[in-house]
């Protein structure tokens, strides 16, 4: 996240408890440190009624909460929203998570779309950095206070021409308008977001330039990048929806891998792969989306991997030579689930660690263990 980015997140809970621990922690630089708590975020929680989730008069017991996390950012960095239903409840959570600016847009009519230099870019040869936004429109269009604030400071100087200082005293920011053509305000007064604090123009440095608007954000250290602070497209999260069709009757069952594949982070063409798994691996469905499946591992990691990279049908037919020992999990310290004869046919559906998962003829499924 990025200062001046205005944060929401929305949690509908439908529950039997309908409690639900929801926490935001900023990810230190170091690694050694630990996540610290937002505090600065805040909550609100409301009850909803239950209109979609059918007619069974049990269902009439379920809360159904929408619980909203709200932050302004006050620094760049990582951060990390934990989401904790209450022990041994269950219940089903809709998760959104929505960026937009934290000040209005400063010229009317405006857009991001505006903006064509950018902080930090090379001024003067690179002499110097650019310390705000550019925002083109036509000469004379209405520059607008970006946040409430006491206009400190109306007057020119030689870079930014007319000029007009606006303090956030909540943010404790400095607002700067620069290359105005005309100035409507006086300094020592009070102007509301909204409210027209000039017209656009191009004094100052900018007389060889088309019109526009230098906007500044500086705080305590000095000048901070302002795009964040009035950014305002930022595009809806993708609606994540299991792939109905190839989904059907999966969720529980197994699939394994036909040779190697990735164990992906996510589904997006860009995400990291956790680790390369090996052939014939027997993999747990928990959930699918754009044509992965959500897969869990018998060392319990979960991922996505590329339903291509899948089979549910089995390796192989053998006959056990022996009496073995039918494990709940690939280890010999695990649950014996049953005990089977030798001469029992079980089909083969794939193998971790030199353990074999198999099917009994009555369905059962678990793992057999290496011969010693």
């Amino acid at each position: 996240l990025r200062r001046g980015q205005y944060l929401k997140v929305s949690v509908r809970t439908q529950s039997q408890s309908g409690a639900l621990f929801t926490d935001l922690f900023k990810v230190p630089t170091d690694s050694l440190q630990p996540a610290m708590r937002v505090d600065e975020a805040s909550f609100t929680e409301q009850v909803l009624p239950i209109d979609s989730i059918g007619a069974d008069p049990q269902n009439f017991r379920l809360r159904n909460l929408l619980r909203e996390l709200r932050l302004e950012v006050k620094e760049d960095g990582f951060y990390l929203l934990r989401l904790q239903p209450e022990l041994l409840r269950g219940g089903r959570y809709e998760i959104s998570v929505q960026l937009s600016a934290s000040l209005a847009f400063p010229v009317s009519g405006g857009t991001a779309k505006s903006v064509r230099s950018f902080f930090g870019d090379a001024r003067d040869g690179g002499r110097r950095k650019h310390e705000g936004i550019d925002i083109f429109a036509a000469r004379h269009t209405p520059i607008l206070a970006a946040t409430d604030g006491e206009v400190n400071f109306v007057g020119e100087n030689t870079l930014g021409g007319k000029v007009v200082w606006q303090y956030d005293r909540r943010r404790q920011v400095g607002i700067y308008y620069a290359h105005l053509d005309t100035q409507f305000v006086v300094a020592n007064t009070y102007a509301k977001m909204g409210d027209t604090l000039g017209l656009m123009g191009n004094t100052g440095n900018a007389r060889t330039t088309p019109p526009h608007l230098h906007f500044g954000v500086y705080a305590k250290g000095g000048a901070v990048d302002p795009y964040p602070f009035v950014y305002e497209s930022y595009p809806p999260p993708p609606v994540v929806t299991p792939d109905g069709e190839r989904l059907a009757g999966r969720l529980g069952e197994w699939v394994h891998t036909v040779g190697t594949a990735l164990l992906l982070v996510s589904t997006d063409k860009k995400s990291l792969a956790m680790s390369t798994l090996p052939k014939h691996l027997p993999l747990t469905i928990v959930g699918s989306h754009d044509k992965h499946y959500r897969a869990l591992l018998p060392d319990g990691r979960t991922g996505y991997v590329a339903m291509k990279s899948l089979s549910d049908k089995p390796l192989r037919a053998q006959t056990l030579p022996r009496g073995e020992r039918l494990y709940q999990t690939p280890e010999r310290e695990a649950a014996v689930i049953d005990s089977l004869a030798g001469g029992t046919p079980v089909s083969v559906l794939g193998s971790f660690d030199a353990f074999l998962y198999i099917q009994t003829p009555k369905g059962q499924r678990g793992w057999l263990a290496p011969a010693n």
